[in-house]
């Protein structure tokens, strides 16, 4: 056993295992740079679809007439700063205010930082 480790021609190859091996492992790492934007869900977005979701669902609303829904986070992406919810029936005063309502509630954010427009 201890001629084998003696022999250059193991120890080179040896060597190269171990190069190959951590070059394999630094290539693994390098692909997640390569990957694509378009296959990650920012939580901002995750948090319009459902709350769009919501809003459509709602007595009176329903999901044809809710356009767009944008929600902003802050930097550490847990506290909402805002949120604009365009619907086509915000005209009616009664609607807005169910809107504006259920929005502030379910981002728990004061209504001053809702805007509800048509």
């Amino acid at each position: 056993m201890k001629d084998i480790f003696k022999n250059d021609k193991f120890l080179k190859a040896a060597f190269v295992a171990g190069m190959a091996l951590i070059l394999l492992i630094f290539m693994s790492g390098i692909g997640d740079v390569f990957k694509s934007p378009d296959n990650t869900v920012t939580a901002e977005e995750q948090l319009e679809q459902r709350l769009a979701k919501m809003l459509s669902g709602m007595d009176g609303i329903g999901e044809e007439n809710i356009s767009d829904v944008m929600i902003r986070l802050d930097d550490d992406g847990r506290t909402v700063t805002g949120a604009v919810i365009v619907c086509t029936k915000a005209d009616d005063p009664i609607v807005k205010e169910r809107l504006l309502d259920a929005v502030s509630k379910a981002l728990d954010v004061s209504v001053s930082r809702v805007c509800i427009t048509k």
